[in-house]
């Protein structure tokens, strides 16, 4: 059996045959949206005044940073023209969309010196001085040469969008897949390479040389854009200020089709209909569900449907499908999940992360469906909660806290949370930077880009 067969295999034992298709549709989506661009010569392409550059493609089955980042340009593309560099098959891919041009040009990497980060580097330079650009937007450091960036930035203005804490630790969502160990920031190089290795991570010898290149980063950046005030507040305590300029703005989703809104969506039930948000995933708390499933059928509790969406973690989602009333979606496409919720009629949606959350697109996704969510109060949850559209517990709390609180869900013990603020769109994050790369550019004595 080839590689590849085995890999179908292994997902379609995890997750089973409907998030294999979307799986498939994601691919067939993606590959025709880069089928739409011309290819041309790098000296081809017309001006554009911000690159953006990325660590990998906007693919929305990469989830996260990737796919908040390709929803977003589609809505920057209304505005200005755009410009994303990212590392492709061995070399990188810079797309370009000018008025109705779509138009792409391929690097190999051997074009550049030997180094991996000189590589990088090079391209980036040779990328941004064929398209006469003035901005350098950066997003993500996750996955991307640190010492690189800082230099990039030094020569010209960069934005730096952060989305975690790569740069203060190798684990940018601080937890180790491999050991289950998590951590909170940590306030300091040693107590960081402790932690590291502890959990067998080989990075530990070069914590504080990483937490140096971070801060050379975060202090040569132009701009430092949060996608929380929850990161924000973060980062001011491990490097001791938010940036010498500074925007929180936060990721947006699709804008929501689901008409007539209300909330909440559903009406409770006798028969619970509870989704479990975050598939297979150790640092989303998949390891915490199976316990409260595995405790709530020994209790004899009322019964519940519960559903798992999201993919990750194959040996996790295999054991949670052999437990009593869980169906496993699993991977499901970026995008879809309030039209899942809807249209499963669930009436509450559980989140139970065990790392901080720098933002949650899930929650915004919830709320655009009119679900109301119990969460762990981990990292922006906190703080988005406490808006409304939901239950916050403890971030420490167990198997027992979380089961007590369904039960008292179930029975309507718990009230009725108050109706969330409209979760934030792409379309307004767009305009959010695009009047921030404007400001950065008149500043730097030159016009904004064209309208």
């Amino acid at each position: 059996m080839s590689s590849r067969a085995a890999l179908l295999v292994r997902l379609w034992r995890a997750e089973g045959a409907w998030a294999l298709l979307a799986r498939a549709r994601d691919h067939g989506a993606e590959a025709r949206r880069r089928r739409g661009f011309r290819r041309v010569a790098l000296r081809e392409l017309p001006a554009v005044p911000v690159l953006h550059v990325a660590a990998t493609p906007p693919a929305p089955w990469l989830g996260g940073v990737p796919a908040q980042l390709g929803t977003r340009l589609g809505e920057l593309e209304r505005h200005r023209p755009t410009a994303l560099l990212f590392p492709w098959r061995r070399g990188w891919r810079v797309e370009v969309v000018h008025g109705a041009e779509r138009l792409a040009a391929e690097l190999p990497a051997g074009a550049a010196p030997a180094d991996e980060d000189g590589r990088w580097g090079a391209a980036v330079r040779e990328v941004a001085a064929a398209l006469r650009s003035r901005l350098l937007h950066v997003e993500g450091a996750a996955g991307l040469p640190h010492t690189t960036l800082a230099e990039l930035a030094r020569e010209q203005p960069l934005v730096l969008a952060l989305h975690d804490f790569t740069l203060c630790c190798p684990r940018p969502n601080l937890f180790d897949e491999r050991s289950g160990v998590a951590c909170s920031p940590c306030a300091d190089a040693a107590t960081c390479a402790a932690r590291l290795l502890a959990g067998g991570h080989a990075a530990a010898a070069d914590a504080e040389e990483w937490r140096a290149q971070g801060a050379a980063l975060f202090a040569a950046a132009r701009c430092v854009v949060y996608s929380s005030e929850y990161l924000r507040r973060a980062h001011v305590e491990l490097f001791g200020g938010a940036g010498r300029m500074w925007r929180t703005i936060a990721p947006g989703i699709h804008r929501s089709p689901l008409e007539p809104w209300r909330w909440p969506w559903t009406p409770r039930r006798r028969s619970a209909r509870i989704a479990f948000l975050g598939g297979g995933g150790a640092h989303k708390g998949s390891a915490l569900l199976a316990a409260v499933l595995a405790e709530w059928d020994r209790r004899g509790l009322p019964p519940v449907r519960w559903e798992v969406l999201g993919g990750g973690g194959g040996d996790q989602l295999r054991l949670l499908r052999r437990l009593p009333a869980v169906r496993v979606r699993g991977y499901y496409r970026h995008g879809t999940l309030p039209q899942r919720l809807r249209t499963g009629w669930f009436e509450l949606a559980l989140l139970l992360p065990q790392v901080p959350e720098s933002f949650s697109l899930a929650l915004s996704e919830c709320w655009a469906a009119g679900v109301p969510v119990l969460a762990l109060a981990q990292g922006a949850l906190a703080d988005r909660l406490a808006a409304g559209g939901g239950h916050p517990l403890p971030a420490t709390a167990g198997r027992d806290e979380v089961i007590a609180a369904i039960q008292r869900w179930i029975v309507g013990e718990l009230p009725l949370p108050p109706p969330p603020p409209p979760a934030p769109t792409a379309a307004a994050a767009a305009v959010a930077y695009t009047e921030l790369f404007d400001e950065l550019l008149a500043a730097d004595g030159g016009a904004p880009g064209p309208p």
